[in-house]
């Protein structure tokens, strides 16, 4: 074969410039995934490798999601990846199964001791009823939320004594600072006027039940302190007081005052997927409705 002609094979034989631009590319990237994955196995390890912290369960969580969210294979590393990744998850449901008799046995003993009743709603994540309040422990955290109406009161260590004593103290925040049903309606009913001249709506026209927590935020703050108060530290109305105030007006019977009705509009389908744009409202200790809407209309008078 002549020299011309070896070299006309050669060049049959290359890649065009795109094909090996495009392969050139592909090697980039997929380099830089592996790199990328290889670096954050790298700091989680590092992390994990502190004093202390593999026996810590809120240290070695998020590093061991981090270690289960990378690929090694490029590196000749997946295999051992792979069986830290089985060793660590042991360990952590060892110490999560620790933590969970340590504090629910004690907790149920406490509990009975003091007349509150403890029951389990949930096992993904621990959720207890301790009526009227939920309590959802985080093992990892190593803390507890009180909740009422699904939204945190208090946190607590996750401990049986805390847990109970941040309990009452939960239930007094909210007795301490909700208002008579009359004083409510009163204030709600002027939370709404003001939520429809905002958005330039009519009497009786339905509006989203949490946009009345910013007024009703001002309308709690006393006027006298209104022109020296920026609006950004006007403290937040909580959601769960607007639902305990709620649940107490349909259980006291006052929904309806001063010639007008409470009309909740209940949130279904997809109105329920962002949980900040509806409200739970408890009907019973482990069950309720969440709503979307609110208008106040006249009562009809009896003829």
């Amino acid at each position: 074969m002549s020299v011309q002609e070896e070299a006309d094979k050669d060049s049959a034989d290359s890649p065009a410039p795109a094909n090996a631009l495009a392969a050139v590319s592909m090697l980039r990237d997929d380099l830089r995934a592996a790199v990328r994955s290889a670096d954050r196995a790298r700091k989680a390890l590092d992390r994990l490798c502190k004093p202390g912290a593999i026996e810590r369960i809120d240290l070695l969580g998020p590093e061991l999601t981090a270690l289960e969210g990378v690929d090694l294979a490029p590196m000749a590393f997946e295999e051992r990846r792979l069986a830290l990744v089985a060793e660590l998850r042991r360990r952590m449901e060892a110490m999560r199964a620790e933590r969970r008799s340590g504090v629910l046995g004690p907790l149920q003993r406490l509990a009975a001791a003091d007349g509150v009743p403890v029951r389990m709603l949930s096992d993904s994540p621990p959720v207890l009823l301790l009526s009227p309040l939920g309590c959802e422990l985080d093992f990892e955290r190593g803390s507890a939320r009180l909740t009422y109406a699904r939204e945190t009161v208090l946190e607590a260590r996750l401990d049986a004594s805390d847990i109970l004593a941040k309990r009452e103290e939960a239930m007094a925040l909210i007795r301490g600072a909700a208002e008579p049903p009359e004083r409510f309606f009163q204030a709600a009913l002027s939370a709404y006027r003001l939520v429809l001249a905002a958005r330039g709506l009519e009497a009786g026209d339905r509006v989203d039940l949490v946009d009345l927590l910013a007024p009703l935020a001002l309308l709690a703050t006393d006027s006298q302190l209104w022109r020296k108060t920026p609006l950004a530290k006007v403290p937040d109305y909580p959601r769960y007081l607007l639902a305990y105030q709620l649940q107490r007006l349909r259980r006291e019977g006052a929904l309806e005052q001063g010639g007008r009705r409470i009309d909740l509009g209940t949130a279904t389908g997809g109105t329920t997927r962002d949980k900040r744009n509806v409200l739970f409202v408890p009907t019973a200790a482990d069950d309720g409705q969440y709503y979307l809407s609110i208008r106040f209309t006249p009562i009809a008078s009896a003829s």
